[in-house]
């Protein structure tokens, strides 16, 4: 074996040791947003969270690990609610780019990904309109808040116009805003 030969040798071993040791890290990486997924399906956001972020520091675009990460801050019993919605805007906004759901696509489909997003942007909104209704804060804020919540369903059901989730959300929504107009607050122009 000549000595260009043994070289040739020893990089396709190097060349083959590489790719495994970044097989191995994709998978554990991919599994832990899995795992994470899992969680949040249980409700057990707080476990997924310190998952996702381990996630993210391996893949920071991945708009599947975004989204999750939005879930734990909006699901956490004491919301981190601007947080929240950064990670959905985030996920969106890669999502949007790159048309790719990474490890998600087992669970739901890109458009029901896409949806699923805009569904979660308006959970956050409606969620800082209860908060404001329960302080007392002006109606004109819910309204701004609950406004806002409806574009975002409004958005995801031009995706996903039969998804029973949005189409709940929708009329929930609506009959808010008509209950804000019976309180004196005159409806706002769209």
């Amino acid at each position: 074996m000549s000595i260009a030969d043994k070289r040739l040798s020893h990089i396709a071993g190097l060349l083959l040791i590489t790719s495994l040791f970044y097989a191995c890290g994709q998978r554990d990486q991919e599994s832990l947003l899995d795992r994470a997924y899992q969680l949040g399906e249980q409700y057990r956001w707080r476990e997924a969270m310190p998952l996702v972020k381990a996630h993210l520091i391996a893949h920071p675009g991945d708009p599947a690990g975004h989204y999750l990460l939005g879930r734990c801050y909006l699901h956490d019993p004491n919301p981190y609610l601007v947080m929240a919605e950064g990670e959905f805007r985030t996920a969106l906004y890669a999502f949007q780019r790159t048309r790719n759901h990474g490890r998600l696509a087992r669970y739901m489909s890109a458009g029901e990904f896409e949806a699923a997003i805009h569904r979660e942007l308006a959970r956050t909104d409606m969620r800082r309109a209860r908060e404001a209704m329960t302080l007392g804060l002006s109606p004109r804020l819910v309204r701004t808040h609950l406004e806002r919540a409806l574009e975002s369903v409004r958005q995801g059901r031009a995706i996903a116009p039969d998804d029973p989730a949005l189409r709940e959300m929708e009329e929930t929504l609506e009959a808010g805003l008509r209950d804000l107009s019976g309180q004196g607050q005159a409806p706002r122009e769209p």
